[in-house]
C-alpha cells in the first residue's frame, strides 16, 4: 500500500486502541499520532518513503543495505520495535506498535504479500488471491474505504453511539 494509506490506517488503529482503553479525547489524539508514526516506520527501508526522506543523506548512508519489504517488514522487527516502544512509552508505545502492525497487515493484503518470516522469502497474505489489493490502484482506495468504514463502526460502538 501507499504511504498515505498506511498513515490513515495507523491513525485509525491508534484511535481505536485509545478508545478501547478508555482514554480521554487528548490521549486519543496523541495515541492516534503515535500509531500513525508507527505505521510509517516499516517503510524506512524504501529510499523514496517520507520517513526515509526525512533522514536525508544520513538515512541513505546508514540504511542503503535494507531491501524494501525485507527485514523491517518482518515479525522479528515488529516484536523488537513493539517491546522497546512499550518499555519506553507504555500506552503510547503500544499505540506505536499497533501502527507498525497495521502496516504489516495492510501490506499482507496486497498482491505481493510480505515475507514476515524474513529472511525466509515465502510471502504471506491475509486475503485470498482474488481479493488482494493492487498498490496505488482503485482496489487500494476501495480497501481503504472498507477499512475506514469498519474502524468508524468500531469507534462508534466503543464510544457508545451504536449498541
Amino acid at each position: 500500500m501507499m504511504g498515505r494509506s498506511h498513515l490513515i490506517i495507523g491513525i485509525g488503529a491508534g484511535a481505536l486502541l485509545a478508545t478501547a482503553t478508555g482514554a480521554d479525547i487528548q490521549h486519543i489524539g496523541l495515541m492516534a499520532m503515535a500509531a500513525g508514526a508507527g505505521a510509517m516506520l516499516p517503510d524506512i527501508d524504501h529510499r523514496h518513503a517520507p520517513i526515509r526522506k526525512r533522514l536525508g543523506i544520513i538515512g541513505n548512508v546508514l540504511l542503503f543495505w535494507l531491501p524494501h519489504r525485507g527485514l523491517t517488514h518482518s515479525l522479528l522487527v515488529l516484536a523488537i520495535v513493539s517491546g522497546l516502544a512499550v518499555f519506553l512509552w507504555q500506552l503510547f508505545g503500544l499505540a506505536l506498535a499497533a501502527g507498525y502492525a497495521s502496516h504489516l497487515l495492510a501490506d499482507m493484503s496486497t498482491q505481493h504479500g510480505l515475507p514476515i518470516l524474513y529472511p525466509w522469502q515465502a510471502n504471506f497474505y491475509v486475503l485470498p488471491r482474488g481479493l488482494r489489493v493492487t498498490t496505488g490502484k482503485l482496489s487500494e482506495g476501495v480497501a481503504l474505504l472498507l477499512i475506514l468504514g469498519t474502524m468508524g463502526f468500531l469507534f462508534a460502538h466503543l464510544r457508545g453511539f451504536i449498541h
